[in-house]
């Protein structure tokens, strides 16, 4: 560039910026403390970079994820800021102001939304494999009590200053029975979180009505990383310092931490590990696990290297222990289980449109949740190579919120996110009329005015809620399982109406039929004691149905005997009502 001084042209140099020259004057220029701080900088990026990287690697992620929204967001801006740099008189630039806020409005309302229903299509129909079920599967070991109820269990057990864990869900692969498990770590306090370690495994069975948590239940652990620590000790930043450079942007550490053993009896704390696939539209995906033992490792390598072995999802599948677990976070099995709202097309969630549009619903009561995760046998439904093991359960109603019928039932495996099974209920009238989750709550208040409902009109204290789906042959020559709904009767306490601990008392109410509800009580909340009960009253259902095919007036006598199971009534069946 050409500058003119006294008349006289003269070459003016093109600056740049040079870091290394511009640190070696400042270290130069400085004093003695001057000289201190930028002989240490170096040294202090250096270990933030390497050693810090278990803080920020989440910001990475977040520019992988949304890198797309953000190149185009930032063109964008550019565009609108020579638009507007150009605009000579004052009303253009007001023009191209409002035009910009109206643009970041529209961005701020819509744009993820549009982004992420681009983003589940393309997942719909290049990511997973949808399987239709014949027939659904059975459930296996069903959990008695919700997990709020088991942490509360977990809270109230503990007589020191310790902080138990969220209970998490594990399948013993030696007996195949269901446990909870958690750990007993350092208090909200900083001196315990710094200094402290995981001192107890603690472990309950599923269908233990009354979690006693004794010494059979707690074994004493010594595990020098956990979720409640801090720095180092943090077993999510140990995690994340163990992924590779790219797992570092593709790579999430869940904030699980899943107590299981091996075959051979030993424990390991056990994080899922979530990955993003995809260039421009990147989506979640199983990613493997990061399993840690009990061993100690050095300080030093702690801080620099982090802890963990690290297991990709093809080593998962191959190791008989974990296989069969459940090692999703509820974002994956919500994004795999929306994209099943294009199964009737592109349109069909599109605004004005939602023909055939179904979505997870959004549950109004605080004490219930989606998804579920139980045990199920896939034998009999057509789709045998599912096995059994854990999955996560969803279900879809039509996304009009008015109506709360069952459209779909969703399985996803818990340590695989390539395949889907549905039992699809739309347009199929041998499986339409189930009712879905979003009414049990208050179909059960309905039916049984003994209890003091939250909500009614002395505020009261009881309410339903942990509703998970229980699926079971009534009968042996059944066409299909029968499918109910498990809820459990809640004590709740405070003026937030938080949720105690108590024995279990359980809810078995049909999905389709509104007069077979079953209230479990002391020793018929096991789960051996519920078929007999069952079978008494869909006999009595379907000896109505029968009488109403027949054009039969009249209902059956009120009786306090037990009606008896005789073979006449265990061969009505759905097939024999048709016919």
């Amino acid at each position: 560039m050409k500058v003119s001084i006294h008349g006289e042209q003269i070459e003016e140099k093109k600056r740049s910026f040079k870091p290394f020259k511009w640190y070696v004057r400042q270290f130069k220029e400085r004093g003695t403390w001057g000289k201190i701080f930028f002989g240490l900088l170096p040294f202090l990026l250096l270990y933030g970079i390497i050693a810090g990287r278990g803080d920020y690697q989440p910001l990475l992620v977040y520019v992988r994820i949304y890198w797309p929204l953000i190149i185009i967001s930032l063109l964008i801006i550019y565009f609108f800021y020579r638009r507007f740099k150009k605009a000579s008189e004052w009303y253009a630039r007001g023009i191209w102001i409002a035009v910009f806020a109206l643009f970041c409005l529209f961005i701020y309302q819509f744009g993820n939304g549009i982004y992420n229903y681009i983003s589940s299509y393309y997942v719909y129909k290049n990511r997973v494999t949808i399987i239709e079920l014949d027939k659904p599967p059975i459930s296996i070991h069903p959990k008695l009590q919700p997990q709020f109820v088991v942490e509360s269990y977990f809270q109230e057990t503990m007589n020191n200053n310790r902080q138990p864990t969220s209970p998490r869900t594990w399948l013993d692969p030696v007996t195949g029975e269901q446990y909870w498990t958690g750990w007993t770590e350092p208090g909200n306090y900083f001196f315990q979180q710094f200094g402290g370690k995981v001192e107890e495994f603690i472990h309950t069975n599923v269908q233990n009505p009354a979690p006693v948590l004794d010494q059979y239940e707690r074994e004493p652990v010594d595990f020098q990383v956990g979720n409640n620590l801090i720095f180092s000790y943090n077993i999510q930043k140990a995690a994340r310092k163990k992924l590779s450079l790219l797992q570092m942007f593709n790579s999430e550490v869940s904030d699980m931490v899943i107590g299981m053993k091996d075959n051979k009896g030993k424990l390991y704390q056990v994080v899922p590990i979530l990955t993003w696939k995809g260039f421009l539209f990147p989506q979640p995906s199983f990613g493997g696990v990061m399993i840690f033992d009990n061993s100690t490792t050095p300080y030093l390598e702690l801080v620099f290297a982090g802890k963990g072995k690290f297991l990709n999802a093809d080593e998962v599948k191959a190791t008989p222990w974990l296989k069969e677990q459940a090692l999703l976070d509820d974002k994956t099995v919500f994004y795999f289980g929306e994209s099943l709202r294009f199964k009737y097309g592109f349109t069909s969630g599109l605004p004005g449109n939602h023909e055939n549009d179904h979505r997870i619903p959004q549950l109004k009561n605080a004490f219930s949740s989606l998804p579920v995760i139980e045990q199920f046998n896939f034998e009999k439904t057509g789709s045998p190579q599912a096995g059994s093991g854990l999955f996560y359960w969803l279900e879809l109603e039509p996304y009009d919120s008015t109506k709360y019928g069952l459209s779909m039932d969703v399985f996803i495996p818990g340590s695989n996110t390539d395949t889907i099974y549905v039992y699809d209920r739309v347009d199929n009238i041998e499986r339409s009329g189930y009712k879905g989750m979003s009414v049990v709550v208050e179909k059960i208040m309905e039916d049984d005015k003994s209890y003091n409902w939250v909500g009614g009109k002395e505020g009261g204290t009881f309410i339903p809620g942990g509703e998970r789906p229980y699926y079971t042959y009534v009968f042996p020559d059944d066409p299909e399982p029968e499918m109910f709904y498990l809820a459990n009767i809640l004590t709740v306490r405070g003026q937030n109406r938080e949720s105690t601990s108590t024995k279990a008392e359980l809810y078995l109410i049909h999905a389709k039929y509104d007069d077979i509800i079953i209230l479990l009580k002391g020793e018929d909340v096991y789960p051996e004691r519920w078929l007999p009960k069952i079978q008494q009253r869909v006999i009595t259902q379907r000896k109505l149905m029968r009488r109403d095919m027949q054009g039969q007036e009249g209902i059956l006598n009120e009786s306090t005997e037990p009606i008896q199971l005789n073979e006449s009534d265990s061969l009505l069946t759905t097939d024999s009502l048709s016919q």
